[in-house]
């Protein structure tokens, strides 16, 4: 219930005990008259607090079940000096119709574009058709090393105001406002960790290097296991042994040989 519905019913009550109060002094047995006008005040006041406590859980349940659209800066997992724009729904419902509106206005000296040259998210201009519960949508933002430089002229701070529709029944629309601060991240210090995309170009390397290697030039590689390796070293020593001294063999027993 609105604080205008609340006023309106305590004003309508009021009134009601007003009258009934004046007509208690005409009637003959005032007690009973009393009796009536205080049994309609009770009631009265308690259909006004039912009433209040229905609206609040209603308002309750509908606050916790209305979608959410939040926006960030957040920096980017595989390059640290970039940040990104990040629009979520934390919410639980779906968020239908979202606008984006950035002051200062985007431009290529504010904005991405100031960071990446000719970079614009259509996002800004057609909005975002719907975002389910726990689903967000990222965009670059800004360069820190470019934004955060000494001569640097491209504003850090924006702020951005999204709105957005519900589902039913309430199908209401909400508008929130965020700050966007670069600066916030001025000196932020982080711990770099490996990540797939950094396996991924490893493995790449490893490929395009084992690309080049042929069996006429080069190195020629292979793999092969440790009771293999021995069994092979053993027949290339036992053959080796078994050859003429004249061809490179030996015929003295390689356990009795000098080392």
């Amino acid at each position: 219930m609105s604080s205008k519905m609340r006023v309106a019913l305590a004003v309508f009550l009021g009134l009601l005990l007003v009258l009934l109060t004046s007509t208690a002094f005409v009637w003959p047995d005032h007690t009973v008259a009393w009796a009536t006008v205080l049994e309609a005040g009770i009631l009265a006041v308690a259909a006004l607090f039912a009433w209040s406590q229905l609206a609040e859980t209603r308002e309750l349940r509908l606050a916790q079940t209305r979608p959410y659209v939040v926006a960030y800066i957040h920096p980017n997992p595989i390059a640290h000096t970039i940040l990104d724009l990040v629009i979520a729904n934390v919410g639980k419902t779906v968020a239908r119709s979202i606008r984006l509106s950035v002051t200062p206005p985007l431009s290529d000296a504010s904005g991405p574009a100031a960071s990446f040259p000719g970079s614009h998210w259509a996002a800004f201009d057609s909005g975002i058709p719907t975002l389910a519960p726990g689903q967000q949508l990222s965009c670059l933002w800004a360069q820190s090393t470019t934004v955060l430089a000494e001569n640097a002229t491209a504003p850090k701070h924006h702020s951005v105001t999204i709105t957005y529709a519900g589902d039913p029944p309430s199908r209401r629309t909400y508008s929130d406002e965020y700050a966007l601060d670069v600066g916030a991240f001025f000196g932020l210090m982080r711990v770099a960790a490996k990540t797939q995309d950094d396996e991924v170009r490893a493995l790449e390397a490893i490929r395009d290097v084992l690309g080049r290697w042929t069996e006429s030039d080069g190195v020629r590689t292979y793999t092969e296991g440790l009771v293999e390796h021995r069994d092979r070293r053993d027949e290339e020593i036992r053959t080796l042994l078994k050859r003429p001294e004249s061809e490179g063999g030996s015929t003295s027993d390689p356990e009795k040989s000098e080392p």
